[in-house]
């Protein structure tokens, strides 16, 4: 046996035992794949409670229909997203009074009668008519304005305004109404002779804007298209309302169904074929102000983020999570404008 040979035996020899190895890991990998999902799947099967059968998919009545090319870059991602999710049925029957409305309009400082509208809509004013709240009855919808804020005198802070807001709501004692302030979309506005209160700083902002959500363990949740949030208190100087608008949507958040979760890649798959609604096209503002502007025609869209939350808002049936895909849209003689889209998140 010449030296060449024993070397080449025993190089053939290391070789079958790192492929041996390599064989071993593989199988033992594969093994404990199949193992951890076996017992994901046994996890998921022990949460599941769907007491609300099949839930249907959430449309609405003004989003886009039109066959659209959607592409998206939505990678996997590193943030672990729950498999299960708690779902929640609206109370429907469970409407805003009358009463409602007066006990509220006296909150804010309205101690007039109301006056009765067309379509059994209320408006109760203050002295002058400088303040309103206005009742629209079927909507379930409260809008308060005050012109009597002279924007003179010490400004609260952004926590004395959130403090401020969370009093008035919990005075006004809507039932099934569980809300929180949301510091993250909280913040400082410029609104003296301004139609629309804008963004401010903290070097020119006269007013604070305070947004409520849903109280639903930590998540967050949204209310577009239409409504930016449930409640909005728009607070001035000495803690003054200047605005205040309030979705009424009531939840009862001790009864509820677990549901199993969509992987990312899932939802962003039913993006790409057409399966989600687009909810939220931002034009420049002269667009919705020039009568001469056709709808828009959306060519394409591209997809580069998402956020996984809950959908509250007026007109559904359920309260439930779903994905908010975020990106680009390509509008045909406009060019290219911010774009959202939702998937339901629930399988």
């Amino acid at each position: 046996m010449t030296p060449e040979f024993k070397k080449s035996k025993y190089i053939l020899f290391g070789v079958l035992i790192c492929a041996l190895f390599l064989l071993l890991y593989f199988l033992v990998s594969a093994y404990l794949k199949v193992q951890k999902e076996k017992l994901e799947k046994e996890q998921i099967a022990k949460e599941l409670n769907p007491i609300f059968g099949y839930l249907p998919k959430q449309e609405f009545s003004y989003t886009s229909k039109d066959t659209i090319n959607i592409t998206s870059t939505i990678e996997e991602t590193k943030n672990e997203l729950p498999k299960t999710a708690k779902v929640y049925k609206y109370k429907v029957g469970q409407n805003l009074t009358t009463e409602d409305a007066k006990k509220i309009a006296v909150i804010l400082g309205i101690t007039a009668n109301g006056e009765e509208l067309p379509a059994g809509n209320i408006d109760f004013y203050g002295q002058g008519k400088k303040s309103a709240l206005s009742f629209w009855q079927k909507e379930n919808r409260l809008n308060y304005y005050n012109k009597e804020g002279d924007f003179q005198g010490n400004l609260p802070s952004l926590e004395n305004a959130i403090n401020a807001s969370s009093f008035y709501l919990l005075q006004f004692g809507l039932k099934d109404f569980n809300l929180i302030p949301s510091k993250e979309k909280s913040g400082y506005r410029i609104a003296k002779n301004e139609e629309y209160p804008k963004e401010g700083s903290l070097q020119n902002y006269d007013s604070i804007a305070v947004f409520f959500q849903r109280n639903l363990e930590g998540f967050p949740t949204t209310s577009l298209p239409y409504q930016d949030t449930l409640v909005y208190f728009l607070i001035g100087p000495k803690n003054i309302v200047l605005n205040m608008s309030l979705y009424y949507a009531p939840v009862d958040l001790t009864q509820y169904g677990v549901y199993q979760i969509k992987d990312v890649a899932v939802a962003s798959k039913e993006a790409v074929e057409g399966k989600g609604e687009i909810v939220n096209l931002k034009l420049p503002d002269n667009y919705y102000f020039n009568i001469d502007f056709k709808n828009p025609k959306i060519d394409s869209v591209s997809l580069n983020n998402f956020d996984f939350v809950y959908l509250d808002r007026q007109g559904l049936d359920y309260l439930q999570p779903v994905f908010v895909f975020s990106g680009t849209a390509s509008v045909e003689g406009l060019g290219l404008f911010p774009v959202t889209l939702y998937v339901g998140g629930v399988i």
